[in-house]
């Protein structure tokens, strides 16, 4: 049966050629496996028809005048209306494989080389008529993931606002990034940021709520949007799913990952109508979120947006402030009194002997007020009574890095296994070590003999915060 059949619509393909036999050939073969066909001789007179009528696939030439088919292509991607639409390119039998390679990276579905044999060619076009290729911004959902792509999160957010409109009904917008992620994708590739992404992802999808939708932007944070979900809910949310990615294993690139979570969040309001402000302001108070480190979410304020729009309109001054400032303690605390001085004495003022005088005075009263301190301090208060109930449990979590720590550290450990605390009480140990330590052993032996100890190495780890956040697992 052909494709002109009545059982199947008719598919219009649009044909680029500035060579009438290759052209005729084309439409030929085309038409009589039942596909209408329009044709045109350049590329500008393509563009011309594409701008009114769009068809339902394109073959050009790529060896066209002016606009030729590499350009014809460029312009057919950049159009909202026309990206999706399937294009083959045809090029001469000698045409080099580096154009092959240029067609199919600027989006190109397929490349033909003549000359072409009709039942190959109709086969390739019906072919992407009955699998059309879709762009990957298209997809609802990023390959791999179970995040929905940038263009459709983008869709959910506008329909979220504008349910606000209708009925004010707040949400929230989350923006949800790992704090060590450029340093990793810098020290292992981008491949490690798309590893990162499918296990956080995965962790996350699973961790928020039935209604909420999770995405990613285009530089690779994740979005949450939560309807029907106040302020403080949102934030209680976003505290649990920032400790359960803290607490988890993850590996990128086949080595093994430590990350440590920050998240920001908007509340959905009237005072900003558009996505992308919803955005940049939820990815403004995980920013903040990230100099924190403590695993808090960050609710946007106006102060956030003030504070970064002071750092970013005058970056010089940033540059000169802490130099600027140590001069200008040099110039208040030396210059300026040494001319007061100088000045004093030349109308016949001599501050020198009562500033001295003003000086021991101050030391005097100063060494006085610590005597009398220390001989209150030999009669401390006394101790609150024994509370009702009883003492609730306790941990005490010791950051260290171990080549730098080794000698003090057992110390460090005695003297907290040390500590008379009446109720359930524990020692974390939470250390990062580039390789095996001697002290190790020595650690295994107190955990042996002391069960309140734990010693926890935390594996590609890179700094104290990171081993502070990881011993929350252990607590």
């Amino acid at each position: 049966m052909q494709s002109g059949s009545s059982t199947t619509p008719v598919r219009r393909v649009l044909v680029v050629d500035d060579d009438p036999d290759g052209l005729e050939g084309i439409r030929t073969a085309l038409a009589g496996a039942g596909h209408a066909v329009d044709t045109v001789h350049s590329g500008q007179e393509a563009l011309a028809r594409l701008e009114t009528d769009v068809p339902d696939l394109v073959i050009s030439d790529v060896d066209l005048p002016a606009v030729d088919g590499f350009e014809l292509l460029t312009q057919l991607r950049s159009r909202p209306t026309t990206q999706a639409v399937p294009l083959i390119l045809v090029s001469q039998r000698n045409a080099a494989a580096e154009d092959a390679v240029r067609g199919l990276r600027l989006g190109a579905d397929d490349y033909v080389r003549r000359p072409i044999e009709p039942a190959e060619l109709v086969a390739r076009v019906e072919a992407k008529f009955e699998r059309p290729p879709v762009p990957a911004t298209m997809f609802p959902r990023h390959p791999g993931t179970p995040l929905l792509s940038t263009l459709r999160f983008h869709e959910e957010l506008n329909r979220e606002i504008e349910r606000f409109n209708r009925t004010g009904r707040s949400g929230c917008l989350a923006a949800l990034d790992l704090a060590e992620r450029q340093s990793v994708v810098g020290r292992l590739g981008p491949r490690a940021d798309r590893d990162l992404r499918v296990q956080v992802s995965a962790l996350a999808a699973g961790a928020v709520g039935n209604l909420d939708l999770v995405g990613v932007d285009t530089d690779g944070r994740l979005l949450v949007l939560m309807p029907e979900t106040d302020p403080e809910e949102a934030s209680g949310r976003l505290l649990h799913l920032s400790e359960r990615i803290t607490a988890g294993s993850f590996t990128a690139v086949g080595e093994p990952i430590t990350v440590t979570a920050v998240a920001g969040f908007a509340v959905l309001g009237p005072d900003t109508g558009e996505v992308d402000g919803y955005i940049q302001r939820a990815v403004a108070a995980a920013a903040v979120a990230a100099e924190q480190m403590d695993l808090q979410p960050v609710r946007w304020t106006p102060e956030i947006e003030a504070a970064n729009k002071a750092r970013t309109a005058i970056p010089w001054v940033q540059r000169v402030r802490t130099p600027a400032q140590a001069l200008l303690s040099l110039v208040l605390g030396v210059a300026v009194p040494f001319l007061g001085y100088v000045g004093a004495e030349r109308v016949g003022v001599p501050l020198a002997g009562v500033t001295y005088l003003v000086v021991v005075g101050a030391l005097l009263v100063t060494g006085t007020l610590i005597w009398v301190e220390g001989f209150l301090a030999l009669r401390p208060e006394p101790a609150p009574p024994e509370p009702a109930t009883p003492y609730p449990p306790a941990s005490a979590v010791i950051a260290a890095y171990l080549p730098n720590e080794a000698a003090t550290v057992v110390e460090t450990v005695e003297a907290m296994l040390r500590v008379d605390y009446p109720g359930p009480f524990q020692v974390v140990l939470a250390y990062n070590t580039p390789q095996p330590m001697p002290v190790e052993a020595v650690l295994a032996e107190i955990a042996a003999r002391e069960p309140r100890f734990v010693p926890y190495r935390v594996e590609a780890s890179t700094s104290k915060a990171q081993n502070v956040n990881a011993a929350l697992s252990v607590v």
